[in-house]
């Protein structure tokens, strides 16, 4: 039997501890809505995709192609902000991922309270959030925006 020193113990037991608290925590490294942009590439990671910038006047649009023939594109102000996503591709991406978890909740939310639940255009409008979505079958799009967060002289239309 070996022996160990007490300082071992309690170092190897730290250590088992922190890996434990680690592996615990929920994922949140993707650029969410309202988020920043410094985790586009675990975006782009998750869905098996590239990612090509695309510069514009007041915000960078950071445009994700998946092999799957999904295009996700998240829009950042120039302080790093994602105020938009949009996305199409044969299937609804993970809204969650996109959203975060506070707009994703708010999209539940709003979801649940509608009066009818039959298939077409999703649109949810607050002066904080707005998700528009339609599609058939193979061609999803959407969008979803910050109002609040639009860079100025940045319209919604520019989100697409």
């Amino acid at each position: 039997m070996v022996k160990r020193s007490p300082s071992k113990v309690a170092t190897i037991c730290s250590l088992v501890v922190a890996a434990c608290v680690v592996s615990a925590a929920p994922e949140s490294a993707y650029a969410e809505l309202g988020g920043t942009v410094a985790s586009v590439e675990n975006d782009a990671a998750h869905l098996k995709g590239a990612v090509r910038l695309a510069p514009a006047r007041a915000y960078t649009l950071h445009e994700i192609e998946a092999a799957t023939g999904h295009v996700v594109r998240e829009y950042a102000a120039d302080d790093g902000q994602v105020f938009g996503v949009a996305w199409e591709g044969p299937t609804v991406p993970d809204l969650r991922q996109l959203l975060g978890e506070r707009y994703f909740a708010q999209f539940q939310q709003a979801i649940a309270k509608r009066k009818t639940h039959r298939r077409g255009p999703v649109v949810i409008e607050t002066s904080e959030f707005v998700f528009e979505q339609t599609g058939r079958l193979r061609d999803f799009r959407g969008r979803a925006y910050l109002p609040r967060a639009l860079p100025s002289g940045v319209a919604s239309g520019a989100i697409r």
